[in-house]
């Protein structure tokens, strides 16, 4: 008999835990239905879904939470991708791939970067950036920061939330092309909590760099991609606090600042009078 009972028990537990399993499920679809419906509305006038709930602290916190547990999610499927990929590093074959690439297609790419739209990388000039800037430049938008990578708070109704963030967010306007920093090869793309609609590059130095919030995605895992090459557009798909492009750098398998290894475009750099000088 007591075995028995102790049967039901676990059977009753079983049973619960698969309901709340269930209930989780289905809050977090709703909840994305509703975030979609709301961005729907809201995309052309630059909305994002985090401005709704400044005044939500415990919705706002349990976005917060599901985007890290998404966040983490993408991590490992990159890392994995990755892990199957370094074969194609050690033996040479993923450079030798871009090189027949660039040479069919490269050459619009040049034009593009000597014509300003795009940013001069290595690929193509000497004295171009190693990780070009990954947007599509225009005369109101060439080159700008709006969040830096590290510890950030956020004041939400009467509570102050914190949390880490893992790059550089980029301002740009809705469809802006998103463009590959470097060449390499897709190792992931798809649609998760907090990044949204993301994409992952290996580079040749084994460097990987990541691209989220992206309104639309145009690769796919195993796809080449040459410097300046459009792999999306920007947007605010996930966990976003506006339109643009969040952008991730990742050496020797960790996260680094971006901001040092992305020379910003000339023409965003300010004017500076000094006081003691001005007329």
């Amino acid at each position: 008999m007591e075995a028995l009972n102790d049967r039901r028990k676990e059977i009753s537990a079983y049973n619960s835990a698969l309901t709340q399993l269930r209930t989780d499920r289905y809050r977090v679809e709703a909840e994305r239905a509703a975030r979609t419906q709301y961005l729907n509305t809201k995309l052309q006038a630059g909305g994002s879904f985090l401005q709704s709930l400044t005044e939500d602290a415990d919705r706002f916190s349990y976005y917060i939470q599901l985007s890290q547990a998404g966040i983490q999610t993408a991590d490992r499927q990159i890392a994995e991708a990755i892990e199957a990929m370094k074969g194609s590093l050690n033996d040479g074959k993923l450079q030798a791939a871009l090189a027949d690439r660039r040479a069919q297609q490269g050459e619009s790419i040049r034009q593009q970067m000597e014509a300003g739209t795009l940013q001069k990388g290595t690929d193509y000039f000497e004295d171009g950036s190693t990780y070009i800037w990954p947007l599509s430049l225009t005369p109101d938008r060439k080159g700008e920061i709006a969040s830096s990578m590290g510890y950030r708070t956020y004041q939400v109704g009467s509570k102050v939330i914190g949390d880490y963030h893992g790059g550089v967010d980029l301002a740009a306007d809705h469809q802006t092309d998103v463009v590959a920093a470097a060449s390499g090869k897709v190792a992931d793309a798809g649609y998760t909590e907090g990044y949204g609609y993301y994409v992952a590059i290996l580079h040749t130095d084994g460097s990987v760099t990541r691209y989220a919030h992206l309104g639309t995605v145009a690769v796919q895992a195993g796809d080449l991609l040459l410097q300046g090459e459009t792999l999306g557009s920007a947007g605010c798909s996930g966990n976003s606090s506006g339109v643009g492009c969040h952008f991730e750098l990742w050496i020797d398998g960790a996260r680094v600042d971006p901001e040092p290894h992305l020379i910003l475009p000339e023409a965003t750099l300010p004017e500076v009078t000094h006081p003691e000088t001005a007329e």
